[in-house]
């Protein structure tokens, strides 16, 4: 028979999670998912370390040293200063709800809080990019395939409204509202709205898009704008990296640095601005999952879809009025 030797412990993490984040804070499912997360990596790590099961683990278990610890191993694993520091307030952020809720919890917060956040340096970073520079990226994808096409149609729409990546995510086909004032309705955090006005440019991208991807869908349809068509289903596109671990994370963010960099030194050798590898770095943090892809259950048996030659002029035409 399994006895939970610290019955508190796991009863506050129960209540952090199930009561407090999404009733009593009203926090969204990402931020829930975010904290849970850290927690989950924590005690996983404690428990490799104690060699000992999940229901094992106890409150003094963790001190100090055992964060610190947790943290160096992130970025061991490929993970940078701010996502030590995201972990580190994630796992703040429990031990806070748990010192009010417990009394007993006090001294142990009082413990976990003299771990201090981790400073990092600063890259520089471009202040901006030229028309040129902003041209030259997004005829990166080859639009003459389904891929190419949604890949430029995202960074189209990036560009031109400034959203999050998930907020583009998240968007539905009656979000987008083209016609003589075209805007779109961005959803972001806190589940606020915003309207943003989007060039004509970009509604043209848009009509081509939707002619591919969504042929029967009216401009009211609920369906998600990004999806991969190829299947009987089409199924919405994620962020979230094939396996989920931070080391593929920290692996894709690697290789799509080391492919803009070669894009940048074959195109800009002689402008500045693209020269050095801030570049790169600059484009991970806009894309730092990579473009857009598939959920990882349809990844195995997804067959590649191809376009009909009549599209693929259409796309060819459309191409040259990149922004």
């Amino acid at each position: 028979m399994i006895v939970v030797k610290d019955t508190v412990m796991f009863k506050l993490i129960h209540d952090f999670f199930k009561i407090y984040l999404p009733n009593q804070r009203q926090s969204s499912r990402h931020t829930i998912k975010s904290y849970r997360e850290s927690l989950d990596a924590l005690l996983d790590f404690v428990k490799i370390r104690k060699k000992i099961e999940l229901y094992e683990v106890t409150f003094d278990m963790i001190d100090s040293n055992m964060i610190s610890d947790f943290l160096d191993s992130l970025e061991e694993n490929s993970c940078a200063v701010s996502t030590r520091n995201h972990r580190r307030n994630c796992i703040r952020a429990f031990y806070k709800y748990a010192a009010k809720m417990e009394p007993t919890a006090v001294i142990h917060r009082a413990e976990i809080y003299k771990v201090p956040v981790k400073n990092s340096t600063k890259p520089d970073i471009i202040e901006y990019m030229s028309e040129t520079a902003v041209k030259a990226v997004l005829e990166q994808p080859d639009a003459t395939t389904l891929k190419g096409l949604r890949d430029q149609f995202l960074m189209v729409l990036l560009y031109d409204t400034g959203a999050r990546i998930q907020e583009l995510m998240d968007i539905r086909i009656r979000d987008m509202h083209s016609g003589i004032l075209s805007k779109v309705t961005v959803t972001g955090k806190w589940n606020k709205t915003r309207s943003v006005p989007v060039m004509e440019k970009t509604v043209a991208h848009y009509l081509n898009y939707k002619k591919i991807y969504h042929p029967n869908e009216d401009e009211y349809s609920e369906q998600f704008l990004f999806m991969w068509r190829g299947m009987a289903e089409k199924t919405k596109c994620t962020t979230t990296p094939p396996d989920g671990s931070f080391t593929s994370m920290a692996s894709r963010q690697r290789n799509i640095a080391v492919k803009f960099r070669a894009m940048f030194t074959r195109i800009y050798s002689g402008t500045r601005e693209l020269c050095t590898c801030t570049s790169a770095v600059w484009i991970c943090r806009s894309f730092p999952n990579g473009w857009a892809m598939p959920n990882s259950k349809q990844r195995s048996s997804m067959p590649t879809p191809t376009l009909r030659k009549k599209e693929l002029r259409s796309s060819a035409r459309l191409i040259p009025t990149v922004l």
